[in-house]
């Protein structure tokens, strides 16, 4: 598999894949690819036939946009009892991502705030957890050093729980210092409740949340566990 300026291309379909963040993307999608052909022992030519829905899939829990699609929220996060608001269930459970046209498919917390969910049954799997990197850009520039700064909402101090079946609570992640906008954090065995602690962003009081949830059997190699 190959991915950059190396792809087989006509000429008028380079002149734009050859761009940084094309190529960029690219190796994103072979690098998913590349972990399901080890996970089906196939052929790269298999996963396109085979396997392309769950090469989405792993796109999207990466954090890519596959345009068109849309990431779907586990079975047991949307059937657990939670403390988001109709309206907030609406815009976190979108399946997107990153602002699209008038919907901001993300919620906000100021600081102390949480989101908690209560399974119906114990489960087991990571916890997922998207935060703002702002898209836009705006926030990233400091005019006056002339330097990038971290995005204002991008939550700083932060921490995952969660209930275990004994009913120990178990920190899967803590952080005052956090830079990641994307945290997978194993459960490591069976819990009854999950939930995220917000104490405050880089440079705001409001930490804005495109996703969290809890996918069930998922055990990828983590980025981000720990504290």
């Amino acid at each position: 598999m190959f991915a950059g300026r190396n792809i087989s291309a006509t000429h008028l379909a380079l002149s734009s894949a050859c761009a940084a963040a094309t190529c960029a993307v690219m190796g994103q999608a072979v690098g998913n690819a590349a972990y399901l052909c080890e996970k089906y022992s196939c052929c790269p030519s298999d996963v396109g036939e085979k396997h392309i829905s769950e090469l989405q899939s792993e796109i999207m829990n990466d954090g890519c946009l596959v345009p068109g699609k849309k990431r779907e929220i586990p079975l047991c996060t949307r059937k657990a009892t939670s403390s988001l608001a109709p309206d907030e269930k609406a815009e976190l459970f979108s399946g997107v991502e990153r602002p699209q046209g008038e919907s901001k498919n993300y919620v906000s917390r100021e600081t102390g705030g949480f989101i908690e969910y209560k399974f119906a049954s114990p489960v087991s799997g990571t916890a997922r957890l998207v935060l703002d990197t702002d898209f836009s850009r705006t926030s990233v520039w400091d005019e006056n050093s002339k330097k990038m700064k971290m995005p204002a909402n991008l939550a700083r101090n932060l921490s995952i729980t969660a209930v275990g079946e004994d009913g120990s609570k178990k920190i899967l992640y803590s952080s005052d210092n956090n830079y990641r906008h994307i945290i997978l954090a194993p459960t490591h065995g069976k819990i009854s409740s999950l939930r995220a602690d917000f104490n405050g962003a880089w440079y705001s009081t409001e930490s804005r949340i495109f996703s969290f949830d809890l996918m069930e059997d998922y055990n990828r190699g983590a980025a981000g566990e720990g504290s």
